[in-house]
């Protein structure tokens, strides 16, 4: 993945985490979130992304829709902190970048990546 994409997917998670922290549902921050960004293709991708919420997707379900952007190892910490009921610890961390040997050594006993 280049380094703009890389910066613009931490970007996304980062806003995207700060506004759930603050109380507002996932369809609501996405919808911030489609308004505020400048790219208007990866604008196309967020709507995407919450249509597939409002029809009953979950977060981890609606991003795998777009694996070019969303690789496996951002799916399955997701998909891990759903189930746990920890959703906003993995956009956090997603944000901070802390996906590389984590997901390596700590998710290969839940999921297979």
């Amino acid at each position: 993945m280049r380094k703009k994409n890389l910066s613009k997917i931490k970007s996304f998670f980062s806003n995207f985490y700060k506004l759930l922290e603050l109380g507002f549902p996932i369809v609501s921050s996405l919808e911030h979130l489609i308004i505020t960004e400048e790219n208007e293709d990866f604008a196309k991708i967020i709507n995407s992304i919450k249509s597939k919420i409002e029809k009953g997707s979950l977060l981890s379900e609606a991003l795998a829709e777009n694996p070019t952007i969303f690789n496996k190892k951002i799916i399955k910490l997701i998909q891990y902190h759903e189930q746990k009921g920890t959703l906003t610890k993995s956009l956090k961390d997603i944000s901070n970048g802390y996906l590389g040997n984590f997901v390596e050594r700590n998710l290969k006993k839940f999921f297979k990546l």
